[in-house]
């Protein structure tokens, strides 16, 4: 489940970072 989790966020991330940069 953590590794789960910690996946999301980075593309979560990554989605942020292609949105707003």
């Amino acid at each position: 489940n953590e590794l789960y989790v910690n996946q999301c966020v980075m593309e979560l991330l990554c989605r942020i970072d292609r949105t707003f940069f």
